[in-house]
């Protein structure tokens, strides 16, 4: 039978609803993934050497595909057991059903309108919300969103940056896409996804996305959390670029992956070592934010105007004695306009802060001065240490980032890190705060 009568039997079979009652299928005998065969590696077959295999390298970007789904049909179910909760959950037939991706709290609030569940699928949804019964028997209160047939693919990306006793910190991201049955396109926009600096866990039997970044993006830039809610197909259709490489590797060896075909996974890159080197020419800024609060005289229903201050300082040219780096920003806000500027520089020795790592990093302090004014004679400046951890080599630099001292939450903030102005017309008082964190943030959707 050839590969598109395959993929024509299993929908035939997903779609047709079963006549009659069966017993259920226990979810833990439900397969829902393909599994990832890995593809045999010369060289490192009789065990992995350093000489003779790519090294898992820090402050460099990596992607792997880690999950392929069987075509099937998926529900949301939102819940209440206690707090709010939902689950995502796989339906294969009216008697096969799995949940996956559970979660309760803020991120499982409900929308405020949901579709009715289509009646051809009625069945369907009622097996899903049987499988949720199961895992949560106390749960009440639910609603149920059909969001369709479709191929799961769950894709990631990790920036290593930290060798730690216990395995890598660093930033990573995942997505969760929607592709057709037979892994020729994307029929959604992203519906879930996360982004975060942490412990990097990179699963050895994920297939490897061999994407090459160009150097400005490799190690310096997390794609994936700038793909959040966007709509992967118009990436695929539009202007070359990592993310489409990154979309068209992943159907290209999910495709592999759903004919059986070996892939190369990550685990011979994991077990080959890690290359703690700083790429050439690596250089990162750390961003200085500052948050302006107006505190309006008739906020009415309207919340009260808050504007972001970033500003990017190239940190790598302070290294050099007697360096320094300076970056402006302004913004306007409740008929303010603000501009504020930092300065930082003036690098010396200095013991480490807790948890900081190993050699052959270095802790450092450095003199940050931040000055933020209005145009209206009403100025806030000061200086600050700036302690942080960095690796230079030649002209190459790396830190995770700087942090101020902690100056409590005291009255004594507001002659810190915190001043508040006089008002205007538009409002009573203008706040002004500054963030205690000079980080480096890879994620271009949260750099303004």
């Amino acid at each position: 039978m050839t590969k598109a009568g395959l993929v024509g039997t299993a929908l035939a079979v997903i779609l047709a609803a079963c006549a009659g009652h069966r017993s259920r299928t226990p979810q833990a005998a439900i397969v829902d993934t393909v599994p990832i065969r890995p593809a045999a590696v010369l060289g490192l077959d009789a065990g992995p050497s350093p000489a003779s295999a790519e090294r898992l390298g820090l402050f460099r970007s990596y992607f792997a595909l880690e999950r392929v789904g069987i075509p099937a049909h998926h529900f949301t179910v939102w819940y209440r057991k206690i707090e709010p909760a939902h689950c995502r959950v796989v339906v294969l037939d009216a008697n096969t059903a799995k949940t996956s991706g559970c979660m309760w709290g803020g991120m499982s609030v409900r929308p405020s309108s949901i579709p009715p569940v289509p009646a051809n699928v009625h069945a369907l949804g009622e097996a899903a919300q049987d499988a949720v019964r199961e895992e949560e028997p106390d749960a009440k209160d639910f609603a149920i969103r059909y969001e369709g047939v479709f191929r799961e693919l769950v894709v990631s990306e990790f920036i290593p940056m930290v060798a730690v006793p216990n395995g890598l910190s660093g930033w990573y991201g995942k997505l969760h896409l929607r592709a057709d049955p037979g892994l020729t396109r994307f029929v959604d926009k992203v519906r879930d996804g996360e982004s975060g600096f942490g412990a990097v866990e990179i699963p050895a039997s994920a297939a490897r996305l061999d994407v090459k970044a160009p150097s400005n993006e490799n190690g310096k830039s997390l794609i994936t959390d700038a793909m959040m809610s966007a709509d992967p197909q118009s990436i695929l259709t539009g202007r070359a670029g990592t993310p489409r490489t990154y979309l068209e590797r992943a159907l290209s060896i999910a495709r592999d992956i759903a004919s059986g075909k070996p892939v190369p996974t990550m685990a011979p890159l994991l077990a080959a070592g890690i290359d703690t080197s700083l790429p050439e020419g690596y250089s990162v800024p750390v961003h200085v934010k500052l948050s302006v609060l107006a505190w309006l005289r008739k906020p009415g229903n309207n919340p009260n105007p808050r504007l972001e201050l970033d500003i990017p300082l190239q940190w790598r040219d302070t290294v050099e004695p007697g360096g320094q780096t300076r970056g402006t920003t302004e913004g306007d806000i409740a008929g303010l306009h603000v501009r504020a500027s930092a300065t930082l520089g003036s690098m010396v020795p200095a013991a480490p802060l807790p948890y900081a790592p190993a050699a052959p990093w270095r802790s450092v302090e450095m003199s940050l001065t931040v000055r933020v004014e209005d145009g209206r004679g009403h100025v806030f400046e000061r200086s600050y240490p700036a302690h942080g951890n960095i690796l230079v080599e030649g002209r190459s630099a790396a830190t995770i980032g700087f942090v101020l001292p902690d100056y409590g939450s005291s009255n004594h903030d507001r002659e810190t890190l915190k001043v508040t102005w006089p008002g205007n017309p538009q409002a009573g008082a203008f706040d002004v705060q500054l963030n205690r964190e000079l980080g480096f943030d890879p994620r271009p959707s949260r750099v303004k």
